[in-house]
């Protein structure tokens, strides 16, 4: 992969087949990155964790890391307070978890199983029971008329009055919350 040439490490990789073009200009990247390492030649190599100080695995750094992503979406006061209130409730913790899930809007939905590439087809993106509007969240739980009438159907009424008072979304959830006296106080 490379040799010494007075005390400096140069990279020289050997290909098992002829690169494609594609292959060469990502050989090329990678050879630019490598170029960047160096190497002692009078030590050992050893793993690094560059997320912390000192060079070693904590769960801290990773969390922290994570933390600080700029792909972690800023969450609004009234999902925040409703969040902080969800798991204060006397509720089995998988009526927690799916609400939860729900406010960040993490459900496997249909739009956020294509959004994966687990759905590959754009027209399964349709909701199950109106297939009218692509399945997410909001649709589902908050604005379809077919899953409202399957719920009056049912005998349990409307999704809580939320459709018909014109509350959607994180706003329905805290209003249920607030409305079944299981809001906390903050």
């Amino acid at each position: 992969m490379g040799k010494w040439e007075r005390d400096i490490w140069i990279w020289k990789p050997e290909w098992s087949a002829l690169l494609s073009e594609t292959e060469s200009v990502f050989a090329q990247d990678l050879l630019l990155i490598l170029d960047q390492v160096r190497s002692l030649r009078t030590g050992s190599d050893r793993p690094r964790w560059n997320l912390h100080a000192a060079g070693f695995f904590t769960v801290k750094s990773v969390y922290v890391a994570l933390q600080n992503r700029s792909a972690v979406r800023d969450i609004g006061p009234t999902t925040a307070k409703a969040l902080k209130c969800l798991w204060l409730n006397n509720v089995p913790s998988k009526v927690s978890i799916f609400g939860w899930r729900l406010l960040l809007e993490k459900l496997p939905t249909r739009e956020a199983l294509y959004k994966k590439g687990i759905i590959t087809n754009i027209h399964e993106r349709c909701c199950v029971f109106c297939y009218n509007e692509v399945e997410d969240t909001q649709h589902i739980f908050f604005k379809c008329t077919v899953s409202e009438q399957e719920t009056i159907a049912r005998g349990s009424g409307t999704l809580f009055g939320w459709q018909q008072r014109g509350v959607y979304g994180v706003n329905a959830i805290t209003f249920y919350l607030e409305e079944t006296s299981l809001m906390c106080l903050l």
